[in-house]
């Protein structure tokens, strides 16, 4: 569980399922379902709340997702 810096979003990422999802803090509403990689278990708010970052500690990758267009913008393996 990650809150945005603004404290106006909350991101969980669900490992099991392979989904990041995030919402309003405020009113609860679903702002986006990322569909990401099954061994993602953490999740880090970017400074501007428009991005998000995921980590797979097992697997060594760190993903950058767009949380407008759900895409994902960057991936480093390795560390």
């Amino acid at each position: 569980v990650s809150f945005s810096p603004d404290s106006q979003l909350v991101a969980v990422a669900f490992f099991d399922l392979g989904l990041l999802r995030v919402w309003n803090a405020k009113d609860g509403n679903e702002k986006v379902t990322i569909r990401i990689g099954k061994k993602d278990d953490r999740v880090y708010f970017w400074p501007d709340s428009k991005r998000v970052a995921t980590n797979s500690s097992w697997e060594k990758i760190n993903r950058i997702w767009d949380l407008e267009t759900g895409e994902c913008i960057r991936t480093f393996e390795g560390h």
